[in-house]
């Protein structure tokens, strides 16, 4: 701890009456000597005053222990206190099920890939049957243009068909 807040834990605990004489005497010769520790001393019992003035203290209940206890041992039945465990469980359990079928079958996100690429294939070329007859077009071509927006219309010539937008918003094509 700096030595900064041992000082005003110090003062605050002098304030509160909770040293022993001797350090009760050692605090005192400080704020004697330090105009320092006079200061702060004055800045912690006037944040004391305020923070007294501006908070309703709350009436003490003499039974209050003896009541937290009782409604500890009574407490909810044990299947309605789990279940603020459920999401918990219910995340781990899964992420052992991931783990498990990961760990047995470590190919499968591959094949999820090949598999959507070719699903993104079949779809574009359905879409684009006329422009498949004017151009040879591969597989590769198409799934360049699902995601590039470029389709080669001549490679030899190096001519594309480009879709996109401007920075204002507005489609274009070339």
């Amino acid at each position: 701890m700096k030595k900064f807040d041992k000082k005003y834990e110090i003062l605050s605990a002098y304030i509160d009456n909770e040293l022993s004489e001797s350090e009760i005497k050692k605090v005192e010769e400080k704020i004697a000597l330090s105009k320092e520790w006079k200061d702060a001393l004055v800045e912690l019992k006037r944040m004391k005053q305020m923070t007294a003035v501006s908070v309703k203290r709350i009436p003490e209940n003499p039974y209050f222990e003896t009541k937290l206890a009782a409604t500890m041992r009574t407490g909810k039945p044990f299947h309605i206190r789990m279940r603020m465990f459920m999401p918990a469980a219910g995340l781990v359990m899964a992420t052992v099920v991931l783990m498990l079928v990961l760990k047995f079958n470590p190919n499968i996100i591959n094949s999820l890939v090949e598999q959507q690429k070719s699903n993104i294939t079949d779809f574009y070329k359905q879409n684009l049957k006329p422009l498949l007859y004017a151009a040879d077009l591969s597989n590769e071509d198409i799934f360049n243009f699902a995601f590039y927006h470029q389709l080669p219309l001549d490679k030899q010539k190096k001519q594309y068909l480009q879709l996109g937008s401007d920075p204002g918003g507005k489609p274009y094509f070339e």
